[in-house]
C-alpha cells in the first residue's frame, strides 16, 4: 500500500513538473518581442501638402483648369508624374510627395507662356504662387520698332533703355542684370525661354568662353559681403554673384548628370559643379552692324 502511495506522489510530481515546463516556454514565447519574427514593418516617410496656385500675371486672377505636372526627383532622377487641374480659385493640392524631396513643376494654360522650375520639399505645408505671363511677340527686323536710347558708355559696352547692353567686340547683346534668385539649370533654362528683354525672344544661356569674354583681373567690383572682389569688365551689367549658370563651350567635353556648367567671376575659371543653384545672366547675337552706303556700292 505505501509503495503505490509513493508511486502514486512520483507520478505527480513529474507530471507537475512537465506542466511547468511548459507553460514556461509559452511564457516566453508569449514575451518575444514582435520585431523579432517575420519582416520588421517600416514607417512610410512623411509627406507634404503642396498647395500650387496659379494666376495672371496682369491682373492676379485665377486660371481655372490649367495642368500642374509634379515631377518628384530623387538624386536627379525623376520618379513619374502626377497631373492635376486647377479648380475655379486657380489652385491644385496634392499630398503624397515625402518631405526632402523635389519637385518639378511644369504648368500648361491655353494661351499663356509654359511655366516650369523645381522646388525643394522642405516643409510639411508648401504654398507655391505661380504668375503666368501672356506669349510676347517675336521680334522682328523686317518690322519698324521704337528707336532704343543709349544710356550709357564703357568703353566698347553701350547700355541702352530696354534694359540691354551691347558688346561691340564681340557683338554680342547681355541682359543689363540676371535674374533675381538663384536656380537650378533647369530654372535656368526655363527663365531665358521666357526671357524677352527689349522685345528679343532669342535669349540663351551664354557659354563659358561667352562670359570669360566679361572677365576682367584688372577691373574689381566689391560684395557687401566682404568677400574676395569679382572681376567684371564693365559696370554697365550688374554681376552680383560670383558664379553663374553657362553652356559649354563647343568642344569641351559633356557634363556628366550630376554635373552643371558654371563661370566665376572671381578667378575666371570654367568649371563643372555637381548640382547647386545659381544665377543666370541671358545673352543673344545681336544683328551685325548695318553697312554704310559706300561700302554697299563698293561690292557691287
Amino acid at each position: 500500500m505505501m509503495l503505490m502511495t509513493r508511486s502514486f506522489h512520483f507520478r505527480f510530481f513529474a507530471a507537475l513538473a512537465v506542466l511547468g515546463l511548459v507553460l514556461a516556454s509559452l511564457a516566453a514565447g508569449a514575451q518575444q518581442k514582435p520585431s523579432d519574427r517575420g519582416r520588421k514593418f517600416k514607417m512610410p516617410p512623411p509627406t507634404a501638402r503642396i498647395q500650387v496656385t496659379v494666376v495672371r500675371d496682369v491682373n492676379g486672377k485665377p486660371i481655372e483648369n490649367a495642368s500642374v505636372i509634379f515631377h518628384p526627383i530623387q538624386g536627379e532622377r525623376e520618379k513619374g508624374n502626377m497631373e492635376l487641374k486647377t479648380n475655379e480659385d486657380g489652385k491644385a493640392i496634392i499630398d503624397v510627395l515625402p518631405i526632402g524631396d523635389t519637385v518639378r513643376l511644369q504648368i500648361f494654360a491655353n494661351g499663356f507662356q509654359t511655366y516650369g522650375d523645381d522646388f525643394k520639399v522642405d516643409k510639411p505645408q508648401l504654398a507655391i504662387d505661380i504668375r503666368m505671363k501672356r506669349p510676347g511677340e517675336q521680334y522682328s527686323v523686317y518690322a519698324v520698332h521704337p528707336e532704343k536710347k543709349e544710356t550709357g558708355r564703357d568703353g566698347r559696352f553701350v547700355a541702352y533703355d530696354d534694359g540691354t547692353v551691347l558688346d561691340t567686340k564681340t557683338n554680342l547683346m547681355w541682359a543689363e542684370e540676371a535674374n533675381a534668385s538663384l536656380v537650378t539649370m533647369h530654372g535656368a533654362n526655363t527663365f531665358v525661354g521666357n526671357y524677352q528683354a527689349g522685345g528679343y525672344a532669342d535669349w540663351r544661356l551664354p557659354t563659358q568662353d561667352e562670359l570669360l569674354g566679361l572677365y576682367n583681373p584688372d577691373k574689381s567690383i566689391l560684395l557687401g559681403n566682404g568677400g574676395k572682389p569679382l572681376h567684371v569688365a564693365t559696370e554697365l551689367i550688374k554681376i552680383d554673384e560670383d558664379c553663374y549658370h553657362a553652356d559649354l563651350t563647343k568642344g569641351t567635353a559633356s557634363a556628366g548628370i550630376l554635373e552643371v556648367p558654371i563661370f566665376c567671376f572671381r578667378d575666371g575659371k570654367s568649371v563643372k559643379a555637381i548640382g547647386g543653384l545659381y544665377k543666370v545672366l541671358p545673352v543673344r547675337s545681336a544683328a551685325p552692324p548695318a553697312q554704310s552706303q559706300s561700302a554697299t556700292d563698293a561690292k557691287q
